[in-house]
């Protein structure tokens, strides 16, 4: 994935989880439903995202299938989360939480297991393994939240979701800044002095 998608995406996500964060954090009488479904919905563009960087990137199979796994599974749970609570609304919602707490688990594990693949090619790995920390301990988070979820717990989760979403945002503008920098270094017209 070229800079620019790539930091088109950090933005996008960024922005997603600063939203999604700041509905918890005042939201919380259709909270169950509502992560359920924006996580699916982030779960597909997120997955979508991944398995379009696992197909173009130039590297081994083995890191190119550590990727496609990733996608496939976010973007299958995502489909799901986002269908399945419309259908059986009462009864779907509260197993699709924990679908995609184990979701997040495994897309955080596999990110671990792809930042080290990323290592061998020198490349910067220390956002990948923030994100798949971060997701590892929202997967947690739903995991182990109880049905009858306290208005604290919704509050901190919701601080912890903007916190990610700004955090991604920063990485986004840093990476298009970059980028920037970089079209204009080589616009320059080459000096025969």
């Amino acid at each position: 994935m070229g800079p620019i998608k790539d930091w088109l995406q950090k933005m996008f996500i960024g922005i997603f989880a600063v939203i999604i964060g700041a509905f918890i954090f005042f939201q919380t009488a259709n909270f169950a439903m509502f992560l359920v479904i924006a996580l699916g919905i982030f779960a597909v563009l997120n997955g979508f995202f991944i398995l379009f960087t696992g197909i173009k990137a130039p590297f081994e199979k083995s890191a190119k299938a550590v990727i496609i796994a990733r996608g496939a599974v976010s973007l299958t749970v995502g489909l799901c989360a986002v269908f399945l609570p419309m259908l059986f609304l009462k009864i779907t919602w509260f197993t699709m939480l924990y679908v995609i707490g184990f979701q997040l688990f495994i897309t955080g594990v596999l990110g671990i297991i792809n930042a080290v693949e990323m290592k061998r090619y020198h490349m910067p790995v220390i956002s990948r393994i923030v994100e798949a920390v971060i997701s590892i301990a929202l997967a947690l988070l739903i995991i182990f939240m109880p049905q009858e979820i306290g208005e604290t717990l919704l509050k901190v989760l919701g601080v912890f979701v903007v916190g990610f979403g700004i955090v991604m945002i920063v990485k986004g503008l840093s990476l298009r800044k970059d980028s920037d920098h970089d079209y204009y270094r080589s616009a320059q017209p080459f000096n025969h002095n």
